[in-house]
């Protein structure tokens, strides 16, 4: 008996670690894992991502801007993001990010801890505009992708620890072009990305990804 208990933790201990995956993808699974915030009057508001079934290009999976008018911000003024957290584990490396799609109304660009590794929207690729804070400069931005397929694959941004990966959303009824504008009933404003982490362990081996979505508060 002590033999036999002796070879299966030999085994266990030999076997290779199954990895967890991690994907960023704004599917119903993934939901709770986002957030959203809305600036207004100097003030960040925050609530966890809402999932819409709203599906496009190959049934993108989306998430809306969640607030209401009960929460006296529901008239979002064209400017809000959305942060997903996660954690990479100790001695990862060459860590990258490989996205699919973008779906977005209207505009959006992709920041990984700040760094622009994507961006997409409606008329686009071409040169159009983005706002990349509340209430700050319109600014021309050169969009490289449109709205649905795109194949990126980056080590941009990564750092070691906690990431964040946000999705800033202009809301603006022309796509890439124009100003962010009011959203009111019958201009919705959402998003949806398909895209996984994976990093390399010390002995060369590629995982997709062994680390844990951080539950957001």
């Amino acid at each position: 008996m002590q033999r036999c208990l002796a070879i299966l933790l030999a085994l266990a201990a030999a076997a290779p670690a199954r990895a967890a995956k991690l994907y960023v993808s704004t599917t119903k699974h993934n939901i709770a894992q986002w957030q959203a915030s809305e600036v207004l009057n100097g003030q960040t508001y925050t609530l966890p991502a809402k999932y819409t079934k709203r599906t496009m290009y190959g049934a993108v999976n989306a998430l809306e801007f969640p607030f209401s008018e009960e929460r006296k911000i529901g008239r979002n003024d064209g400017f809000w993001y959305a942060d997903l957290f996660f954690t990479l584990p100790g001695g990862a490396t060459n860590p990258k990010l490989h996205l699919t799609s973008l779906i977005v109304d209207d505009r959006a660009v992709v920041e990984l801890n700040g760094t622009i590794v994507s961006d997409g929207g409606i008329d686009g690729p071409g040169k159009g505009n983005m706002t990349f804070t509340d209430g700050g400069p319109n600014k021309p931005y050169q969009f490289k992708h449109g709205d649905g397929a795109q194949t990126v694959h980056t080590g941009k941004g990564f750092v070691a620890g906690t990431n964040d990966l946000r999705l800033i959303v202009n809301n603006t009824g022309q796509g890439i072009h124009g100003e962010p504008i009011v959203k009111i009933k019958g201009n919705p404003t959402y998003i949806g990305i398909v895209g996984r982490v994976t990093y390399q362990t010390q002995n060369g081996t590629t995982h997709t990804a062994d680390l844990l979505l951080r539950p957001l508060r």
